[in-house]
């Protein structure tokens, strides 16, 4: 069997807009390589979907052994469980076909990992001695970041069921310019890969855990915050704005 050219994959698997190159430019990068990988290999979407539910998992899992090399690989599943994400789609696009099983499970599969692995960083406090404070921040961090993915899963749900994801593209034009700015800012540092990232940097090149406590601390607040936003955005909008007009 004849191997599938990289370009028809790139070709087949467009996405309808370039947005998500310019949110994750590194990651949708790598994630096409990977899925060439996959569909040479004979790999489905659904079964990629269930690749990136196991690679949330064992992050989940290193994250609570709470080492430094425990972390390191945790961070590094939870990178890859991201490409995988991005290579179902990829894959589905490629074989145009898009089973409302698929989508279920994509969904469900997130809204079950996210706080999995938040919980695993706080299990990885709990078993190296860190206050209860700490712990009680990295349980709070957990439910704000499955919040502030929930809020953003269902707000693109119900747009989708209100029909309105057909309308033409109108930007976050009701958010003031210095309200852009500041959402721009805000989504480039709060959000649970931004979390990973950051608390995986104090884990690696500092030795006093104080670092490690605020990176939980601080996101914990501003996920909440970042929550409490969105939840009246919605309330007021009807829908969140698209993470790519806040972009421009």
């Amino acid at each position: 069997m004849a191997l599938i050219r990289f370009s028809e994959v790139l070709a087949r698997s467009k996405r309808p807009t370039d947005n998500d190159y310019r949110l994750f430019p590194v990651l949708t990068r790598i994630s096409k390589p990977t899925t060439w990988v996959l569909l040479n290999l004979g790999v489905s979407a659904n079964q990629t979907t269930f690749l990136f539910f196991l690679a949330a998992v064992a992050s989940a899992g290193f994250f609570a052994l709470g080492t430094t090399t425990a972390t390191v690989v945790g961070a590094a599943l939870y990178w890859l469980h991201l490409i995988l994400d991005m290579s179902d789609g990829d894959i589905a696009r490629y074989h145009q076909r898009f089973a409302l099983n698929g989508q279920y499970w994509d969904h469900v599969v997130h809204l079950f990992t996210v706080p999995l692995m938040l919980s695993g960083v706080a299990l990885g406090e709990l078993r190296h001695g860190a206050s209860d404070g700490i712990v009680a921040a990295a349980l709070l961090l957990t439910i704000a970041g499955t919040f502030n993915y929930g809020l953003n899963d269902v707000a693109r749900l119900a747009t989708a069921a209100s029909g309105s994801e057909d309308e033409p593209h109108r930007t976050g034009s009701w958010i003031p310019k210095q309200g852009r700015w500041v959402l721009q800012v805000a989504r480039r540092l709060v959000g649970v890969s931004q979390f990973v990232f950051f608390y995986t940097l104090a884990v690696v090149f500092f030795e006093d855990p104080l670092w490690r406590e605020l990176v939980i601390v601080g996101s914990a607040f501003a996920m909440l915050l970042a929550a409490a936003l969105k939840a009246l955005m919605a309330h007021r909008h009807g829908s969140l704005p698209r993470r790519h007009d806040l972009l421009t």
